[in-house]
């Protein structure tokens, strides 16, 4: 791999992982508790700091949407996701599409993680455009809509987005 394609791989994977930052921090924020139970983070001005990197490879702390203005020169802007206009991975239990929460390790082919088998996640693939929908046909996005559904009676566990820019 050539050393500039390398960097924009590189840069599209730091992308994918200040997205889901981003995406990670804006739900926290509106519950009480951060994501593992604790305390939210707020700054003596009343901002919200947790999932903020303490740096990163440019040398900068960078928000999540500063990292996405810095980046649109390369990827153009980030898409706008809509998850039900994804298609949606299928769930196969005994060779048949399942849908549902079968539990866990009950389908065919469980998540790794922890052997998840719930249908509703989704895949989009976009197209890159200037802020100004100028096509940039090098670019594509390619956006994971990960259903969780394990919510209880008192927490709504939080569904995400993942999405890669590669050039």
């Amino acid at each position: 791999m050539s050393y500039s394609r390398h960097k924009f791989v590189y840069k599209a994977a730091i992308a994918s992982l200040t997205i889901s930052f981003f995406i990670i921090t804006k739900i926290s924020a509106l519950d009480p508790q951060s994501l593992n139970g604790g305390p939210v983070n707020y700054s003596e001005q009343g901002e919200w700091n947790a999932c903020m990197p303490d740096n990163n490879s440019f040398g900068s702390k960078a928000t999540p949407i500063e990292y996405a203005r810095m980046i649109e020169p390369e990827l153009g802007v980030i898409p706008i996701i809509d998850c039900g206009e994804g298609v949606e991975i299928p769930i196969y239990v005994d060779d048949r599409k399942f849908i549902g929460n079968p539990g866990l390790h009950n389908c065919d082919n469980p998540s790794l993680q922890i052997g998840d088998c719930m249908s509703g996640s989704s895949l989009q693939r976009f197209g890159g455009q200037r802020a100004d929908g100028t096509a940039l046909p090098h670019v594509v996005w390619v956006s994971f809509c990960r259903h969780d559904g394990r919510d209880t009676e008192v927490y709504d566990m939080p569904d995400s987005v993942q999405l890669i820019g590669y050039n």
